[in-house]
């Protein structure tokens, strides 16, 4: 309820025109982001306030870019939709395998750490 969540913030907040959604596997609907996640990415000058969390569903995957934060993500996926294509945010941005742990439970210096990754691997995309 946090990484996906921000980084919708960041794409939006870098690029409006951009129609961007997150959704998490193992998600409660319409939870809002979590006090760190809206904390770090107001830092930054964005907005979390009024995100709600949303559960996968292929009517919000068909045709989009699916871009996971972690391999087990993709794999969970590639069960549940075999026929949807997904990737790493990091293959797309940084042409690597970086995983994007979830820093929930570990205070906001991990919170800052995960938005800094994200902007990089997203501001790579964007350009």
């Amino acid at each position: 309820m946090c990484r996906s969540a921000m980084a919708e913030a960041i794409t939006r907040g870098l690029r409006p025109e951009i129609e961007v959604l997150s959704c998490g596997l193992k998600t409660i609907p319409n939870y809002p982001a979590t006090n760190d996640a809206k904390t770090v990415v107001a830092e930054k000058g964005w907005n979390l306030e009024n995100h709600a969390s949303k559960n996968d569903s292929s009517g919000i995957l068909e045709d989009s870019l699916i871009l996971c934060m972690t391999e087990n993500h993709r794999s969970i996926l590639k069960k549940r939709y075999p026929s949807l294509n997904s990737f790493l945010l990091s293959e797309i941005g940084t042409g690597t395998q970086e995983q994007i742990l979830d820093p929930i439970g570990k205070g906001i210096y991990e919170y800052r750490r995960t938005l800094n990754s994200l902007i990089n691997q997203i501001e790579i995309i964007l350009v």
